[in-house]
């Protein structure tokens, strides 16, 4: 439901839980939800399952430099760190070029696999903080996580 008021500042103190926008004319609104709490509560989860899956792909930083973590480059890294050769060239998210080593590759996945677990952890402590929201409209799905290259 839209409620429609002739300023921001009314729609604010209005008391109707919903969005406030803002007309091109200048008037204001309040856009309600008439869904289920629960049907809030596991849209905003969705949202928060989302932005986890989105985080998994969004780089790793290994000492000073930033690497890719789609699939295609953590399959590179493992096979790079199962191997013994050297790979000059190798150019990183932060468009420094560098020589991935046996041993680097291996710290990379170390690296992935240590935001992997810490970007799990957020997004259960957000699902948890969800089922306790009082406030689902206010709540902030986009704190708490832990830094991807993208984010920076």
């Amino acid at each position: 439901m839209i409620y429609k008021l002739d300023c921001l500042a009314k729609a604010y103190a209005s008391g109707i839980k919903g969005v406030p926008g803002v007309n091109l004319d200048g008037s204001a609104y309040i856009e309600t939800d008439d869904r289920s709490i629960e049907e809030i509560r596991d849209e905003k989860k969705r949202q928060v399952e989302e932005l986890r899956d989105s985080l998994y792909e969004q780089g790793v930083k290994v000492d000073t430099y930033w690497f890719q973590t789609s699939l295609w480059s953590k399959i590179n890294f493992m096979g790079i760190a199962s191997g013994s050769k050297n790979y000059p060239g190798w150019k990183t998210l932060d468009k420094q070029t560098v020589t991935i080593t046996p041993a680097m590759a291996g710290q990379i996945m170390d690296a992935i696999g240590v935001q992997t677990a810490a970007i799990h952890t957020a997004c259960e402590a957000h699902k948890a903080a969800i089922d306790k929201a009082t406030d689902l409209y206010g709540y902030d799905i986009n704190t708490g996580w832990p830094e991807t290259f993208v984010q920076k």
